[in-house]
């Protein structure tokens, strides 16, 4: 049947769906992140925006990080993977720096980029600063992460109980990662262990 706008049909299937135009329209998450402490110098009590980043942009940044590292004419495919000061080889640090560059930005909407090139990030703060900064930026893709990751005992211990008794729901373990995973079904076994063990008395003697 021709549809009733008489347009091919081609191009009704080739339309995006709404969906994709709300995943498309999706709004910027960005965390602020206030530098403190003497070691920034300048930059002390300096707040920068850190945005989160979509799977694919940190492939691309790790692919350059590649090509610039072969590029640099002190630099060998050896020296690529040395350990530095601080505890990143060339590429680690120049791959953090790529993924800062698209991840910095000014915290107040529109949210603009703070460096022009990726070589600004490694101009503008040390080796050490770089992994500072990389870390919270992975705190940011950690807080978008539908995968939970419990690394407090306490925690896992609340968990373990409240599935013991009754008030959780064994669905909700599916948003855990592996390792909480195993952790919170250790410690499901040994509370339980505990319950069905009955307690030992100093008075029970062996019958004779």
């Amino acid at each position: 049947m021709t549809n009733p706008l008489g347009l091919p049909d081609d191009a009704i299937l080739a339309r995006p769906s709404p969906l994709r135009e709300l995943l498309g329209e999706a709004s910027l998450y960005v965390k602020p992140v206030t530098l403190e402490g003497p070691e920034w110098g300048k930059l002390q009590g300096q707040t920068l925006g850190l945005r989160s980043l979509s799977a694919a942009r940190p492939v691309e940044a790790l692919g350059r990080a590649v090509e610039w590292c072969l590029k640099a004419p002190k630099l060998d495919r050896g020296d690529m993977h040395l350990e530095g000061s601080n505890e990143a080889g060339a590429l680690d640090l120049v791959t953090r720096a790529q993924t800062l560059h698209l991840a910095l930005v000014d915290p107040k909407p529109p949210h603009a980029s703070i460096t022009q090139k990726p070589e600004e990030v490694l101009d503008l703060f040390t080796a050490e600063q770089v992994v500072w900064l990389f870390e919270r930026y992975s705190e940011v893709q950690q807080e978008r992460s539908p995968i939970k990751h419990l690394a407090d005992p306490a925690a896992v211990k609340e968990v373990a109980a409240a599935l013991g008794k009754g008030f959780l729901s064994g669905t909700s373990l599916k948003s855990f990662d592996a390792a909480t995973l195993r952790s919170i079904c250790l410690e499901l076994a040994d509370q339980l262990s505990k319950r069905t063990t009955p307690p030992s008395s100093d008075t029970d003697s062996p019958n004779s």
